[in-house]
C-alpha cells in the first residue's frame, strides 16, 4: 500500500512566514504521514494534472515549513518513494493499494488525475473538511468561491473512504449538505484539532503586566474586525489616551484593502490598532501572555483554533456567541453577539478593571490524542465502492468550471494588462 499525500497547500505556501489555521494542520498531518513509516508519495496539482516531487523536492518544502510554521524536524525519510516513479502514470500504473490524503482545501487542483483515483477501485480516500463556510455564507468568499466549495464537497461526498472535520457543528453542517444535495454519506470521523505543544510551557499570568488586546486571525470580511475597529472609536472617547493598543495579527487576506485606510484616516487611533503581518510562532506568544485578552468577534467558524490556543495558556477569551466557538472552547470563554458594539465595550472595560479571571479548568485536544484517532482511521478504512456515474458526473461539472475559471483569469489579466498601459500613458 501506498500513501498519496496531496501537498499542493503546503508546495504553494511553502514561502510564507506564518502558518494559518489550515497549514497548521496540513503540516502536522504531513509530518505525522512520513513519521507512520508507509510509503508514501507526495503530489502537487497544477491544473488538471498531478506531479509527482522528486524526493529532494519534498523533503526540501516539508522541512523549511515545518520549521518555519512550528519548529517541526523530519526524523527520517526512507518511507518516502517520490524517486521510485518519474510521473502520476508511473505511479498508478503499478499494481498496488492506494490511499489519497488531502488535509486542505485546495479546490481540486489536479481535477482531471483525480476523478482517474476515484474510478480506480484499489484507491481509498481520506479528505479532512475544514468547513462549509463559502456555500453558507458566499458573502465571504471571492470570485467563484460558492461554485467551487459545492464541487468540492460534493466530490469528497462521493469519493470519499472516510472524511474527518473538525467539529460537530461541520458535521452537521456536511450532512445537512449531503441530504439536500442527494450525496452518498461516507463514513464522517469528528476528531478536534490539536494544541500546538510549544503552548504548553508558558502560561497566562492575571498578575502580570499586560499591554494589548489580540486577534490573531486572517484578515478577511468574515473575520469581523470592523466591530473591533468600532469599539476602539467608542473607547477612545471614554479613556483617551489610557486606550489600550488593540493587535490584529494574521495576513491580508480577500477583500480587506479598507482595513489599513481605515485605520490610517481615523487620527485618534491610528497609533492605537497595528496589523501585524508575518509574526513568528515565538513573538505571538509573547504578544499572546502580555494581552489584557483575546478578542475573537467572528461572523461564522468551522473550529476556532486561536480562540482554544488563547485558553490553552490561560488568556482571558472572548468569542462570538456562535456555535463553532462554543464547542471548540467546551463552554469556557466569554460570548457575545457579533453584531453588538455596546456589549463588546462593556466587557472590555470590566477586563481593564481586572473583574474577569481566566477559567483555567479545560481539557483541550492535544496532536497525540488527535493522531491516535486517525490512526485508528487509517487501519480500519472500508472497502465501499464508489458510484463510478456519480463520479464521472462531476468530472465534467469540473471541466465546465475550470474552463470557465481560466477564461475569466485571462480577461482579467487583459484588462490589467490595459490599465497599466492605460496609466502609463496617462502620467507620462
Amino acid at each position: 500500500m501506498i500513501i498519496l499525500y496531496d501537498l499542493t497547500r503546503i508546495f504553494l505556501r511553502k514561502k510564507a512566514h506564518a502558518a494559518t489555521g489550515i497549514d497548521r494542520v496540513d503540516i502536522n498531518y504531513c509530518m505525522q504521514i512520513i513519521q507512520l513509516g508507509l510509503p508514501v508519495c507526495f503530489l502537487v496539482g497544477k491544473g488538471s494534472k498531478f506531479l509527482v516531487l522528486s524526493k529532494k523536492q519534498a523533503v526540501g518544502t516539508i522541512s523549511s515549513v515545518a520549521q518555519r510554521w512550528g519548529g517541526l524536524t523530519i526524523n527520517h525519510d526512507d518511507n518516502i518513494v517520490n524517486d521510485s516513479y518519474s510521473t502520476f502514470n508511473d505511479l498508478i500504473s503499478k499494481d498496488n493499494a492506494y490511499i489519497y490524503i488531502n488535509i486542505s482545501h485546495n479546490y481540486l487542483r489536479g481535477h482531471g488525475d483525480l476523478i482517474r483515483l476515484a474510478l480506480s477501485d484499489k484507491v481509498k480516500f481520506i479528505y479532512y473538511c475544514h468547513d462549509l463556510i463559502p456555500i453558507d455564507y458566499p458573502e465571504y468568499v471571492n470570485f467563484n468561491g460558492l461554485r467551487k466549495h459545492k464541487l468540492f464537497i460534493k466530490f469528497i461526498l462521493e469519493a470519499s473512504t472516510t472524511i474527518i472535520v473538525n467539529s460537530k457543528y461541520t458535521l452537521s453542517r456536511l450532512k445537512k449538505f449531503a441530504i439536500e444535495n442527494q450525496c452518498r454519506i461516507p463514513n464522517i470521523k469528528v476528531i478536534e484539532i490539536g494544541v500546538e505543544s510549544n503552548l504548553t510551557d508558558i502560561s497566562w499570568q492575571a498578575t502580570d503586566h499586560h499591554e494589548h488586546f489580540i486577534y490573531i486571525s486572517t484578515f478577511e470580511p468574515r473575520k469581523n474586525h470592523i466591530l473591533l475597529f468600532l469599539c476602539w472609536k467608542k473607547l477612545y472617547e471614554i479613556l483617551g489616551k489610557s486606550t489600550p493598543k488593540l493587535l490584529f495579527i494574521g495576513k491580508y487576506g480577500w477583500s480587506m484593502d479598507w482595513l489599513k485606510e481605515y485605520i490610517d484616516k481615523e487620527p485618534n487611533i491610528k497609533n492605537l490598532i497595528q496589523c501585524i503581518e508575518n509574526a513568528s510562532d515565538d513573538t505571538v506568544k509573547q504578544l499572546m501572555i502580555t494581552s489584557y485578552a483575546s478578542l475573537n468577534p467572528s461572523y461564522v467558524e468551522g473550529w476556532g483554533m486561536s480562540a482554544v490556543e488563547s485558553l490553552a495558556i490561560g488568556v482571558p477569551t472572548v468569542c462570538s456567541d456562535i456555535p463553532a466557538y462554543r464547542e471548540s472552547t467546551k463552554g469556557k470563554a466569554f460570548y457575545l453577539s457579533p453584531l453588538n458594539v455596546e456589549e463588546w465595550i462593556s466587557l472590555i472595560l470590566e477586563i481593564l478593571k481586572g473583574k474577569h479571571i481566566p477559567r483555567q479548568d479545560i481539557k483541550l485536544q492535544t496532536w497525540e490524542k488527535h493522531f491516535e484517532s486517525f490512526r485508528l482511521t487509517l487501519a480500519s478504512l472500508s472497502c465501499e465502492r464508489r458510484d463510478k456515474k456519480r463520479v464521472l458526473v462531476l468530472a465534467d461539472e469540473m471541466k465546465s468550471l475550470y474552463r470557465e475559471i481560466g477564461l475569466y483569469n485571462f480577461k482579467s489579466a487583459i484588462v490589467k494588462f490595459i490599465n497599466t498601459k492605460l496609466q502609463w500613458f496617462l502620467i507620462n
